[in-house]
Formats: C-alpha cells, structure tokens, sequence
C-alpha cells in the first residue's frame, strides 16, 4: 500500500444500482497501480460499491491491480466497467470488458482485450441497449490516433449461471 498522494482521493464515475446503492471508482486504498505506463505515479482506481447517503462502502473491484473505469449497471442487476489488463509484462493500453456483481460475486469477462489485430483492445464508454445488448467503443490511446471501431455484442448465459465472454467481432 503506497501512501495516500497530497492531493487526496479521486472516487469516480458514480453509478446508481438498484435498492439505494451506488457503485463508483476510488483510489482510496492507494494501491500503485500495476504497469501503469503512460502514468507511472497513478495509483489503481478499484470498484467499490456504498448506500446512496455513503455509508457501507465496500470494494468489490480486489482484482483490480490495474484500474477500472466507467462502471454500468446492466439489466440483471450485473455492474460492467472496463478494467486495465496490464499485469505482469503486457502494455499498459489493455482495455477489457468485465462484470461483477454488486456484492462483489461472478467477477468475469465480458470482452476481452485481446482480440486479434494490429493494435491491442482498449475497451471504454459501454452500455446497454434496449434490447439488451451492449455497445462499446475501441478507444484512442498510445496505440492508436483515433476512436476505431464500435462494438456490439449480446450477452447470453448458458442455463442462466454462467455469463461467457463476448466476442466482440461477432
């Protein structure tokens, strides 16, 4: 644990959740984030989940040694944010897609960040459409000078326990 920086927290991207709660990012446990790169003093933005008047702030995000931005929650109740994959040796512009559940259960992917082509996946800015499936966009970063592509994708799960990976080429 790296102490807290002078210039305090950052709690981020607020997302109401059903019954009163809210999920959000926060940096509060001032973990150095993992091959963070392009920001070499970040520290890791993890989820957290709390009740709407602030108390009950739980972090639910303990896998996320890199960073994690922009939770949604999806219909089922599922909260979907995008989380850095940069552990170990790999570049610090990996953007997957991932769920968890507001309890902090079924932690898993959604998309990967490592699909196929020149450039590596930097997944940002998801949602979920009516009919249920989700959008993303391939968002401009060291690889790239633009925003690339717009993915769609549904969400399916096989007896209703397992949520698969989406391929987000499909």
């Amino acid at each position: 644990k790296t102490p807290l920086p002078s210039w305090g927290v950052y709690n981020l991207g607020p997302c109401p959740l059903p019954g009163g709660r809210l999920a959000f990012v926060s940096d509060r446990n001032a973990y150095k984030g993992v091959n963070t790169g392009y920001a070499p003093n970040a520290l890791a933005l993890q989820l957290f989940v709390m009740d709407e008047d602030g108390a009950n702030v739980e972090c639910i995000g303990h896998l996320n040694l890199g960073m994690a931005l922009h939770p949604v929650v999806l219909t089922d109740g599922r909260v979907m944010f995008s989380s850095l994959e940069s552990q170990g040796l790999r570049s610090s512009t990996l953007w997957g897609l991932w769920q968890i559940y507001p309890a902090g259960t079924s932690w898993g992917p959604l998309a990967s960040a490592f699909l196929p082509g020149a450039s590596p996946s930097a997944w940002h800015f998801q949602t979920q459409l009516s009919d249920g499936s989700i959008a993303a966009e391939g968002y401009s970063n060291l690889t790239s000078t633009a925003v690339r592509c717009r993915a769609m994708f549904h969400l399916w799960s096989p007896c209703g326990t397992v949520v698969c990976p989406g391929y987000s080429i499909d």
